[in-house]
């Protein structure tokens, strides 16, 4: 990581697409690009009664994007895996992200026991 210090004046970097203005006190730009995970999310089991889903469904998440399958996903299922992929995504060591560790989630539907599995896939989209 590289840091511009900048006291007391006005400052006006472009990073990448993101404009900074005003008066900072310090711009830290990152050395090299995000590296982003590719996922591949399974539905491991189905217990209980949900019409939505399908044990063996199977989704991809390539460079940050949701390749859903044709049958579609239950929209509560992926609403409470979104905010886990989204973190799963960033290729960081485990000691730095715990989440990278966890590799089950759960529908937090209470009438059914709906379990995905994320898997990482062999290659990372920088």
């Amino acid at each position: 990581m590289i840091c511009f210090p900048i006291i007391g004046r006005e400052a006006c970097t472009q990073l990448g697409r993101l404009f900074i203005t005003g008066t900072v006190q310090s711009i830290t730009i990152w050395e090299k690009a995000m590296e982003l995970r590719d996922l591949k999310v399974t539905l491991m089991k189905v217990e209980g009664n949900c019409s939505r889903c399908r044990e063996g469904m199977e989704f991809e998440v390539r460079n940050a994007k949701l390749h859903l399958p044709e049958e579609g996903l239950c929209l509560f299922a992926l609403g409470a895996l979104i905010p886990n992929l989204t973190a799963s995504i960033i290729n960081a060591e485990p000691k730095e992200d715990f989440l990278n560790l966890i590799n089950e989630f759960q529908c937090p539907d209470p009438f059914a026991e709906v379990r995905f599995k994320v898997e990482p896939l062999d290659h990372v989209t920088a």
